[in-house]
């Protein structure tokens, strides 16, 4: 933590979270790409990043579900450890991106 208190490690509200390595955030990125494409049963050329996981976007909660415990599970078997989703977190991951974000804070510090 910086003289300041902010930064990683930092608790202080405002403090700004390190962001996932490059390479870890794009590992996540096609690990929600991939659990998208088996759920939806679509090309997984056609997921993106900011594909949206919203019943707007013609996935439903069942599916939404799927999706993530897909995600955490493959993540969990190339990272060694457990990488999961806080349920409260849930509501605000609405793409795939927001998806893989919050996995690959998780697969780099190995919480869940």
């Amino acid at each position: 933590m910086s003289e300041s208190g902010y930064g990683p490690g930092s608790t202080e509200v405002g403090a700004v979270q390190p962001q996932p390595r490059p390479d870890a955030r794009s590992r996540a990125v096609d690990v929600v790409r991939l659990a998208v494409a088996r759920v939806l049963e679509v090309e997984q050329s056609r997921v993106t990043a900011s594909t949206r996981l919203t019943p707007e976007a013609g996935v439903d909660s069942l599916a939404y579900v799927e999706i993530v415990e897909l995600s955490e599970q493959h993540a969990a078997e190339l990272a060694g450890h457990p990488v999961g989703v806080d349920d409260e977190a849930l509501e605000a991951l609405c793409s795939v991106g927001d998806l893989a974000g919050h996995l690959a804070h998780r697969w780099e510090g190995g919480a869940r």
